[in-house]
């Protein structure tokens, strides 16, 4: 059976993009963010899975 697929940033019953996010959570691989639309007072989880992406910011050592 095919899964369906939900637009990010946009509520999954109703389609309203007014979306409150209530804090995130991590648990490897992903980042769940808690949504209650605004509109219609749905909840619910978006998540994205999380990748390596590289690194920045590389201050080296005295050693």
């Amino acid at each position: 059976m095919a899964e369906k697929y939900y637009e990010k940033d946009k509520c999954p019953i109703c389609g309203s993009q007014k979306i409150t996010y209530c804090g995130s959570e991590i648990q490897n691989p992903y980042l769940f963010y808690r949504c209650i639309c605004d509109d219609c007072n749905t909840t619910y989880d978006e998540y994205y899975e999380l990748i390596y992406a590289g690194m920045e910011n590389i201050i080296g050592g005295n050693k």
